[in-house]
């Protein structure tokens, strides 16, 4: 089961905010899908259920967010659920984004830059993998990311100010490699901050 799971969110574009681990799934045990589950998210919470103490200490490793006997399920399963709930929606966590009439939202800490084309703003962030887009005007996505560590740098780019690595004439060098351009406009701006 561990080894369908995983195999099934590496083709996914999209991770899920949760997942609950049964230590006893067969082929790979609990701990080893969790190790392979940070490779490809860091951020996602994992809550182990079983039937045993014995992995609790194991659990840490792998930065679990709560480990639940399966006989105390029906006891902690909601508050731990609530828990979990309550991180996730810590505006000062995610970034939150509306697109169409679905929700999404993606760790501040990831992104790494906003892009805008024709008010279509992509979001970059350190998953090549995820993608992810909506509609706003550039303006506005910078009044509401006041605050945030982003830096407007241009335009059409708004950049984390953690992903800077750094800044030649006219250019910012990012740390996934990028080169972003610097407007005349947005200089003293981005000097002031770094």
């Amino acid at each position: 089961m561990g080894g369908e799971l995983l195999e099934y969110l590496i083709t996914e574009s999209s991770f899920p905010d949760v997942i609950l681990l049964d230590m006893q799934i067969s082929h790979i045990d609990g701990i080893e899908t969790a190790k392979q589950l940070r490779i490809i998210n860091k951020d996602c919470i994992i809550i182990f259920i079983n039937s045993y103490w014995d992995k609790v200490y194991e659990s840490f490793k792998v930065n679990a967010f709560q480990y639940i006997l399966i006989d105390e399920l029906e006891h902690y399963l909601s508050e731990t659920l609530n828990s979990a709930l309550e991180l996730l929606n810590d505006q000062d966590t995610y970034f939150q984004y509306t697109f169409g009439k679905n929700k999404f939202r993606v760790l501040y800490r990831n992104i790494i830059y906003f892009e805008s084309k024709k008010r279509i703003i992509n979001i970059v962030t350190n998953n090549p993998r995820e993608i992810n887009y909506f509609y706003k005007r550039m303006d506005i996505l910078e009044k509401e990311l006041n605050g945030k560590h982003f830096i407007r740098c241009h335009q059409s780019f708004i950049v984390n100010k953690a992903y800077i690595e750094d800044l030649e004439d006219d250019v910012l060098t990012l740390a996934d490699g990028n080169k972003l351009p610097i407007s005349k406009r947005y200089k003293r701006n981005v000097v002031d901050a770094i």
